[in-house]
């Protein structure tokens, strides 16, 4: 461990303390149990020198080399159950810092020692910003490794200073501190072999937008409203742009409620169809129905400061982030054009967009779908993210990323209840869209998109294999 072994001592020393978030409350079984989110354990029967130890541990840090005995077991017990914070110094100057975010899950075998080539830092690694210093993350890391002192990023390379000295420590405490919390991969033993179908970014996510070790304490996680006070939520309905503005048709509901196939006929017989009937093209007409059906809001309330909105769709927390914009290359009694559904008048508003950037978004629409035909209109589903940033934390992007399936398959239901061709596509052009619509992507972007047309060929009845009746 850092700092045990005199030759260390000599050059740093390591102080420790309950990590923040931590809390400790009496056992019905005897003794103590310490808790922090997600995470419990219970401390059995403890001695009195034992709780002393704890209490000032709680307190602030505490030297390492100056705890004895059963202080040091105990020190050791909560070290591996990731309750103690770790920081290294040399003299009154922090080096670095081990915050654990999980039991400490130390690797099998002896640890690394000098320059060995097999021990690599894991490509899963993240160094960023963080206040006035630097912290090291990885999905695979039990730890946190907070960077106080810059010279240490030099070893971050290896335990050999090729890449760098830190004249305050020596590169194998640095190393073995890694090693221990789960930042470096022994490449024989291989990582890839377990880790291969992961990408970087995709493990992150993963890890991050889930609760558990990633989430709360140190990592704000759920509905932390933390945009409170800092940045304020946009409004349920945006302002209304200076283009044109086109009334929709509102379809009889009372009657779609009679008229429409069943809920099973429409699950077993929905399919994705990325040819459409330019022959005799979606109208303007169907399509004002099925974006009613499908996205306009029912109702808007205000609870908490927040104003909640109601859409046919499951929406996270309530806080209908998403928005239509329609690409439409060909509908009967609607110019091509870019458009934004307003569900709140149930209308669609023009927007000025480069007929190029356009033409490409259809041309990648038809790409993404397999090379089919140029469709007839595509829907680009756009998140306001700081609607739901401004309440969660850490889920954020997922459940945006949640609101669009549900979107989608609701969408799908709705054209094959109508007859029409649906298809929900697995990739888009984010920053194409954005310049397109002329939007900041970082406060509006794409996240998804739905083939909207006429269908080839008018589908069987009821029940059948290719489809289902129009409405």
């Amino acid at each position: 461990m850092a700092g045990q072994e005199d030759s260390e001592r000599l050059t740093a020393t390591a102080s420790v303390r309950l990590r923040p978030g931590v809390g400790c409350v009496p056992h019905h079984g005897g003794g103590l149990y310490l808790a922090a989110w997600p995470h419990g354990q219970h401390l059995p029967a403890m001695t009195p020198a034992q709780r002393e130890v704890l209490a000032r541990l709680a307190e602030g840090p505490c030297d390492r080399h100056g705890l004895t005995g059963e202080e040091r077991e105990l020190a050791e017990l909560l070290e591996r159950g990731g309750w103690l914070e770790t920081t290294l110094h040399q003299g009154e100057r922090p080096l670095y810092g081990i915050v654990p975010v999980k039991p400490l899950d130390v690797p099998g075998g002896p640890p690394p020692r000098g320059a060995d080539p097999r021990w690599r830092l894991s490509r899963f690694a993240l160094l960023r910003r963080e206040r006035a210093g630097m912290v090291l993350e990885s999905p695979c890391a039990s730890a946190d490794i907070l960077i106080h002192d810059p010279a240490l990023l030099g070893l971050l390379g290896g335990p050999d200073g090729a890449c760098g000295t830190c004249p305050s420590l020596p590169a194998d405490v640095f190393w073995r501190d890694l090693w221990r919390t789960g930042f470096l991969v022994d490449e024989e033993a291989g990582e890839e072999r377990r880790l291969r179908h992961w990408s970087v970014h995709d493990l992150w996510f993963h890890t991050r937008s889930r609760s558990g070790s990633r989430g709360r304490p140190r990592h704000g996680f759920g509905a932390t409203f933390r945009g409170r006070g800092r940045f304020p939520q946009p409004p349920a309905r945006r302002a209304a742009s200076s283009g044109p503005l086109i009334d929709l048709f509102v379809p009889d509901l009372r009657g779609l409620r009679d008229a429409d196939p069943r809920l099973t006929a429409l699950v077993e017989d929905r399919e994705s169809m990325r040819v459409h009937d330019d022959g005799d093209p979606l109208s303007l007409r169907r399509l004002g129905e099925f974006l009613y059906r499908c996205a306009r809001v029912r109702d808007v309330t205000t609870s908490d400061g927040m104003q909640l909105v109601d859409v046919p769709y499951p929406s996270a927390g309530a806080l209908g982030e998403l928005d239509l914009y329609l690409v439409v290359r060909r509908v009967t009694g609607l110019d091509p054009g870019l458009y934004l559904y307003d569900g709140h008048a149930h209308r669609l508003e023009r927007r000025p967009a480069d007929a190029a950037a356009r033409r490409q978004l259809v041309r990648d629409a038809a790409a993404s779908a397999g090379g089919a035909p140029p469709p007839q209109v595509v829907i680009v589903v756009a998140a306001r993210f700081a609607r739901l940033m401004w309440k969660y934390e850490g889920m954020a992007y997922a459940a945006v990323l949640k609101d669009v399936g549900v979107l989608f398959e609701l969408m799908y239901l709705v054209a094959a209840a109508m007859g029409m061709a649906g298809c929900a596509l697995g990739a888009g052009n984010a920053e194409l869209f954005s310049q397109a619509a002329g939007l900041d992507r970082f406060e509006e972007s794409s996240v998804g998109e739905f083939l909207l047309g006429s269908a080839l060929s008018p589908p069987v009845a009821e029940g059948g294999a290719d489809g289902v009746p129009a409405a």
